[in-house]
């Protein structure tokens, strides 16, 4: 309404979303293996064999847990179990989250945050140093810790068989205490399904791999 008069009704309207943020989950979009029109970003020796092997989205969160309590949440989002008709994630399997390290060892340049499952498909959940990519020059003799983990224990995790949604929650004391304004560069995901042997895991063998990603910590403070 103005001095010319009343205008027209407007028809309803909705209020935008909140845009994203890191001080609660699921966080940031750091990867998306789903293009538009919901067509999976796989092809070739890396289409995944099952379905729960495919991975959809990354997120990563900073929620505020206390005062100097700086943790980072990764949530993977593959396909639900329960849609196939099974109660535990499949057996044998691995899903790994990998990114550069800040300051990279000769033979461990990257970090990295696991889901395994064993034999009867339970699982645990782990973090550790990631073996450096194989060299295929064939100038050098192939580092021997080449794609390999290292393992450690992360602080929890979580498989969702409803949602397909894994959660691994980790200390940034354990990443080199990684401070804001730092990054987690190169962040790719990679899948292996039935694969009992631990070994490597190079993205040539992977059930499924995503393109690299970036997120920018921004600390306990900022929440």
């Amino acid at each position: 309404m103005n001095s010319i008069g009343e205008g027209p009704y407007c028809s309803a309207i909705s209020p935008a979303p909140p845009p994203p943020t890191a001080c609660s989950t699921p966080g940031i979009k750091v990867l998306d293996d789903v293009s538009p029109g919901n067509v999976d970003n796989d092809s070739g020796q890396n289409t995944p064999p099952d379905p729960r092997a495919n991975i959809k989205q990354l997120y990563i969160a900073e929620p505020y847990m206390g005062a100097g309590v700086n943790k980072l949440v990764f949530q993977l989002n593959v396909a639900p179990s329960t849609g196939l008709g099974m109660t535990t994630p499949p057996p044998n399997s691995q899903r790994f989250i990998i990114w550069d390290r800040l300051h990279p060892e000769v033979s461990f340049d990257r970090w990295y945050v696991a889901m395994r499952t064993d034999v009867t498909g339970a699982t645990t959940f782990e973090y550790g140093k990631f073996g450096v990519p194989i060299d295929t020059s064939g100038n050098e003799v192939p580092d021997p810790n080449s794609n390999t983990p290292m393992v450690g224990s992360a602080d929890s995790g979580s498989y969702n068989v409803a949602t397909g949604v894994i959660t691994i929650t980790l200390s940034t004391s354990k990443t080199e205490t990684v401070q804001p304004g730092q990054g987690l560069s190169n962040i790719n995901v990679r899948t292996y399904f039935n694969r009992p042997d631990p070994g490597q895991r190079s993205q040539n063998n992977a059930s499924d791999i995503t393109d690299n990603g970036l997120y920018t910590v921004v600390g306990n403070a900022s929440c």
